[in-house]
């Protein structure tokens, strides 16, 4: 018996040793919480929102919008659980209504700019998954947003934006909170939402937005916390390299101005694409790191070319060409710097920097001779990540990493027209 002991005291001492103190909350029963909060919402959406029989809206995403309303979550144990409420949302924007076939019958063919009401009633349900360290909790959300369109008006003359009624998105959301006591909190979050169904009846056009969330919590039902100690130690100031792999979401207008008012392209990022590269990484401390690289991306999609201005007396409308491919490849050096949170054998972080991109490839196959694909042979862009890893061993990890990339720099000189990307990376992380 006495053997037992001391060897149970050993291994007790053994994983004390192996780890440092720091507090983490833990609730051990199910429990309801209520909330209350507030976004500010960017609107993604393409540059050109085509509508109904080759009509469409040049858009300009140049209104304050927001979102309120109220939370409902139901949690399953202390790291997961179930989230829904009610809210309302508006995605105003103003619009420029273009109809190539009302010349035809004696109409303009390019509209004034107006406001174009967007508001919705939305019923979102999703999964949330918690990581608590101490007072601080980070969480990452999966789920869908009911959209009920409540206002689309845009015009006495057009009536409605939309034929629909009702929008299915889905959403992707991280964020942090922070617990006042067992039954306040405050939650700071970022949201992307993509629609996974049409805004109009006859055309594949979605809305994608990116929100920013403020609110409080209240908890109905708690337990007392009770507090563990993880924190693993490690000597830093090392080195890691990573290769990795990424499937690319082109997230840049549908509508590509080639020529300043005369021509451009109606974009349709149909294409799989991907990059695959090398992150190399410096690890100055615990939780900060610096890091470079190089990549090999493709940014490939199919093209409509449009020239508004090419009118002849027997053709009064604005030609439309057939449909041509565009081939796009970058070398890619990344630049940013990396801050880590720990939490057992995970560790979650943010990654923010630049881009420097090499074109190597711009390929553009036209049938229109006076619309000609002008690109730039290098453009920056900005970077912004949220990951975690899970640590194998001291040595060996492994990644997963959504980055948004926006251009800084043009792609296009005549027109100044800028990428915007959501990339998905997957990788392996050696430490020397």
């Amino acid at each position: 018996m006495t053997k037992k002991i001391l060897l149970i005291l050993i291994l007790c001492i053994g994983y004390h040793s192996y780890s440092q103190t720091e507090t983490d909350t833990i609730y051990k029963q199910k429990h309801i919480r209520i909330g209350v909060f507030s976004s500010l919402s960017k609107n993604l959406g393409p540059d050109f929102l085509r509508s109904v029989g080759g009509t469409g809206f040049f858009t300009d995403y140049n209104l304050t919008n927001y979102k309120v309303g109220f939370s409902v979550e139901y949690g399953l144990t202390n790291t997961f659980s179930l989230n829904s409420g009610i809210n309302y949302a508006n995605h105003d924007f103003t619009g420029t209504y273009v109809c190539p076939i009302c010349a035809l019958s004696l109409r303009p063919s390019i509209y004034p700019p107006e406001k174009i009401n967007l508001r919705y009633l939305e019923i979102p349900i999703s999964a949330r998954y918690y990581l608590p360290i101490g007072k601080l909790s980070l969480f990452t959300e999966v789920g869908f947003i009911n959209q009920f369109i409540r206002d689309s008006s845009f015009s006495i003359v057009f009536g409605q934006f939309t034929d629909k009624k009702y929008i299915l998105t889905g959403k992707i959301g991280a964020g942090i909170e922070y617990s006042i006591n067992n039954k306040l909190a405050i939650l700071l979050g970022t949201e992307y939402t993509t629609g996974l169904t049409s805004l109009f009846k006859s055309e594949n056009t979605n809305i994608k937005t990116l929100d920013f969330k403020l609110g409080v919590v209240k908890k109905l039902s708690y337990k007392k916390k009770v507090k563990t100690k993880t924190k693993t130690n490690r000597e830093y100031k090392n080195y890691r390299i990573a290769p990795f792999s990424a499937l690319n979401y082109n997230l840049s207008s549908s509508y590509i101005p080639i020529a300043v008012l005369t021509s451009g392209i109606a974009a349709n990022y149909d294409k799989t694409n991907y990059s695959i590269g090398l992150d190399l990484e410096y690890e100055y401390n615990s939780h900060f790191s610096l890091n470079s690289g190089i990549a090999y991306t493709n940014s490939d999609f199919t093209a409509t070319s449009i020239c508004p201005t090419c009118f002849t007396e027997f053709n009064p409308v604005p030609r439309i060409e057939p449909t041509s491919s565009i081939a796009l490849r970058y070398l890619e050096i990344p630049l940013s710097g990396r801050y880590y949170i720990q939490n057992n054998k995970f560790r979650f972080f943010a990654d923010v920097g630049f881009k420097a991109h090499y074109a190597i490839k711009s390929e553009f196959r036209d049938t229109n001779p006076n619309n000609i694909f002008s690109n730039t042979n290098f453009f920056i862009s900005t970077k912004l990540g949220l990951g975690a890893e899970y640590n194998l061993n001291d040595k060996l990890a492994i990644q997963l990493i959504p980055e948004y990339n926006k251009g800084i720099t043009s792609l296009i000189k005549e027109t100044g027209y800028k990428t915007e990307a959501l990339n998905l990376k997957l990788g392996i992380a050696k430490r020397f």
